[in-house]
């Protein structure tokens, strides 16, 4: 409100919010919503980095892996090396579960659908699945046979754990399921 010689003030009356800038509110949002993007980004950037270095990436899988564990440190690098000189005929077996898997889906995508064929197919898959776990554990048994007594009971006591921590996670599972 005015009075007289007073010159009127076109401002809005302020509600007690003061407004330190004067950008509009959708800006000052967007920014703040680009912001935790940037943020989201600089995570996920750094948590691969951190995660990349973090592992040795020794070119064994993950089956590959759990057989290591179970040997004594001092067979860890011996096993790696023993596992890449395995490498053409793994890769050959990896070729063929290649082939068969690409057949399996052609059967699956034919109609009228052949469950014969598609049976046959599986079944080969298996068998090289089982070839590939045979090549491993001949691995380990080669491995086993150069160890001296207390070597082979550090592994046999650490392959006790893995069965125990696997039936207890299986244990743990089934419950869960129970309750649900």
């Amino acid at each position: 409100m005015t009075t007289e010689g007073e010159e009127p003030d076109n401002k809005p009356e302020d509600d007690g919010a003061a407004r330190r800038s004067g950008a509009p509110r959708w800006m000052s949002l967007l920014l703040i919503g680009s912001l935790a993007v940037n943020l989201l980004v600089v995570g996920v950037v750094s948590g691969t980095a951190i995660r990349s270095m973090a592992s040795d990436d020794d070119g064994l899988n993950r089956r590959e892996r759990r057989m290591q564990r179970l040997l004594p440190e001092s067979h860890h690098e011996v096993w790696k090396y023993t596992v890449h000189a395995g490498e053409s005929e793994k890769a050959a077996i990896w070729e063929s579960i290649t082939v068969v898997h690409s057949r399996m889906v052609t059967i699956l995508r034919k109609d009228p659908f052949e469950p014969e064929a598609f049976g046959r197919a599986f079944q080969e898959r298996v068998t090289l699945q089982g070839k590939m776990l045979g090549l491993t554990g001949r691995q380990l048994l080669s491995m086993a046979s150069t160890m001296n007594a207390a070597e082979r009971a550090v592994m046999a006591d650490r392959m006790e754990e893995a069965v125990a921590r696997r039936s207890a996670r299986r244990a743990e599972r089934a419950q869960k399921a129970q309750k649900q």
